[in-house]
């Protein structure tokens, strides 16, 4: 992510209830997701927090972010495997 650039992840509920209510009910749609819109100076931080609301968020945009947080996933399933 570039300085500045906008992101936005998708939740579920779920989660949200596990957590004590992040990011809070004003934010929810339907009351079951929200939608957190970001904008940040930089992803490394960013893709280890997305991760570890997994498997309750999705990363909506921008893609290059969404690839990272999958590409992620899959090096962390390999190591699960021991490969």
């Amino acid at each position: 992510m570039q300085a500045g650039e906008k992101g936005r992840c998708f939740f579920s509920a779920e989660n949200n209830r596990q957590t004590g209510g992040f990011p809070g009910p004003d934010n929810l749609l339907d009351g079951r997701e929200f939608e957190l819109r970001m904008e940040t100076a930089g992803w490394k931080a960013l893709v280890q927090w997305i991760l570890s609301w997994q498997p309750d968020v999705s990363v909506l945009s921008p893609i290059r972010l969404r690839d990272r947080v999958m590409q992620k996933m899959q090096q962390g399933l390999k190591t699960m495997a021991g490969r």
